[in-house]
């Protein structure tokens, strides 16, 4: 588009030389110079075009540069919200496991602590050393095993006084 302008440009230019040549002949300068004007007036209108072409041209280079930019910044904002989101999802993963792992333990304890009592060893006592609801149910657990050890102390001389108190009537009938 631009050659083309200029070519017309040129042509015109030199029919206009012509033209001024051979009016400056036979007419008054002021003629000339307003044909002259007339003549350069689409000249003047293919310039403004012609800046006004580059002028958007430019402004559409500014505004892809802009678009890459914000295009850019836009995935460097997404990588370093899944890197945020990764070290979040890593520590929530590091703290449910602590936890799983506590619960698990806590569990382990006490149900070593059920298979002991379970075998007749009544004086065991479960020791939980955390500050939450298994070391209530531990609490708990031992005052219940304290509890079935008095009980089963007290059937037992219940059963010894029962057995004396056989034992004695045998001795009195025998005398």
């Amino acid at each position: 588009i631009q050659a083309r302008n200029v070519e017309r440009i040129y042509l015109k230019l030199l029919g206009l030389i012509r033209v001024a040549i051979d009016i400056k002949k036979s007419a008054p300068i002021l003629e000339v110079l307003d044909y002259i004007e007339s003549i350069l007036e689409p000249v003047y209108e293919i310039e403004l075009l012609m800046m006004i072409d580059q002028t958007v041209e430019e402004d559409r280079i500014e505004m892809a540069n802009y678009h890459e930019n914000l295009l850019n910044e836009a995935y460097l904002a997404g990588i370093r919200t899944s890197i945020i989101i990764g070290f979040i999802m890593l520590v929530v993963v590091l703290i449910v496991s602590n936890s799983i792992r506590n619960i698990i333990k806590s569990l382990n304890i006490l149900d070593k602590g059920i298979r002991n009592i379970g075998k007749g060893d009544l004086d065991y006592q479960i020791q939980i050393n955390s500050n939450n609801e298994f070391k209530q149910l531990a609490i708990s657990f031992n005052q219940m095993a304290n509890k079935l050890a008095v009980v089963t102390k007290l059937e037992k001389e219940k059963e010894l006084l029962a057995l004396s108190r056989k034992r004695l009537a045998q001795i009195g009938e025998l005398s």
